[in-house]
């Protein structure tokens, strides 16, 4: 029997009328849905959105794998900040129902596996993986950690996939002079993965100067301060600009800082908003290309999430993408709300933030 149809079984029914707070409800349903499925139940914390700005930690039951999933032991779940401030704030273009477990990138070793999953117990992955524990993952959601590898980087899979997919689509051309604009986790990792695809000259941008030294570090040529820039934006004539904002005001200054005819990547959505803007004027006046970047388009590409994960911990195995010095927050479980806490409040300090699931402490 398929998961969906066990709302339509009689026991379902009845399990699903209990309250559904209390941790003995929980492993009931959980034994239920389990008892019919023909899997052995299993359990962890998470973190869960419970209402809007309403984050807790939580206790869960699940049914295990079925034969073409993989049951994880979380090691440490990565903060995907904009995003995640998004749901947590249930902002416009991020609304998700409630209760919702956040969270899409991670590490962990395999606990047990389908029949039809390629991974064995004891494999060491990356890949979509939410804030908990515990979890159930899709076999294609997955990508082996290849040696030599730290597991903190590795958890920044998903993150590094949808940095790609700014980068592919700005089609960089040997020796071009390419503005990086927004210097969280997404723009630090475009800073290198920039210059990997050719780019002449680099330049990180940011509304203050917290981020040069990550910058320089990711080695770009240089770090600008706008909020220090004394000249118009349209004197840095960048051939290309890639924007990792997600902001109305950093996209209508990524139309700025390009050269007439050059090129802008909106990487990711815009939150939403309800002020007016021009900047299909100045698009058109500056006969700019724009080009939207999303991961939700691999398969529009031809390409595959796996595919993707596979390049990018490759990159970290071959040490031509640098992670650590990215990592500015480590978290337990029970810590986790403060996060949410701090993005909710516009704390710009939280770059490379990662949860550590791992036995001890709280966990």
């Amino acid at each position: 029997m398929r998961l969906d149809a066990i709302s339509e079984s009689r026991l379902g029914k009845i399990v699903g009328r209990l309250p559904a707070h209390s941790s003995w409800v929980k492993l009931l349903k959980a034994g239920g849905k389990s008892a019919i499925l023909a899997r052995r139940p299993f359990g962890g914390r998470q973190v869960v959105f419970e209402g809007i700005g309403d984050a807790v930690v939580g206790k869960f039951y699940s049914p295990g794998p079925g034969r073409d999933e993989v049951l994880i032991e979380t090691i440490f779940s990565a903060v995907s900040p904009g995003t995640e401030k998004g749901y947590y704030l249930d902002l416009p273009n991020f609304h998700q129902p409630r209760p919702y477990v956040p969270g899409y990138s991670g590490c962990g070793r395999v606990k047990a596996a389908g029949r039809n999953s390629v991974f064995q117990k004891g494999d060491l992955v990356a890949g979509g993986l939410k804030h908990s524990s515990r979890q159930l993952a899709a076999a294609d959601s997955l990508a082996r950690v290849p040696p030599g590898v730290e597991i903190g980087g590795a958890a920044f899979v998903s993150l590094g996939v949808i940095a790609f997919t700014g980068v592919r689509r700005a089609v960089i051309a040997g020796g071009e002079r390419v503005g990086v604009l927004g210097q969280g986790i997404l723009g630090q990792m475009i800073n290198r993965m920039a210059r990997l695809e050719g780019a002449g000259r680099v330049s990180a941008l940011a509304l203050g100067d917290s981020k040069k030294e990550m910058a320089e570090e990711s080695g770009v040529d240089e770090f600008i301060a706008l909020r220090d820039y004394g000249r118009p934006l349209s004197s840095l004539g960048y051939d290309v600009v890639i924007d990792s904002t997600g902001s109305l005001k950093g996209f209508e200054s990524a139309l700025e800082m390009v050269r007439p005819g050059g090129r802008v990547v909106m990487l990711g959505s815009i939150a939403g908003y309800v002020e007016e803007s021009d900047w299909a004027r100045v698009a058109l006046e500056k006969g700019l290309e724009i080009r939207g970047a999303h991961v939700r388009n691999l398969r529009a590409e031809g390409l595959t999430y796996r595919e993707e994960a596979v390049r990018f911990l490759g990159l970290l195995a071959e040490k031509k993408l640098k992670i650590n010095h990215l990592i500015t927050d480590i978290y337990r479980p029970a810590q986790a709300p403060e996060i949410y806490r701090r993005l909710a409040a516009g704390d710009r300090n939280l770059v490379g933030t990662l949860i550590d699931w791992r036995p001890g402490g709280d966990s």
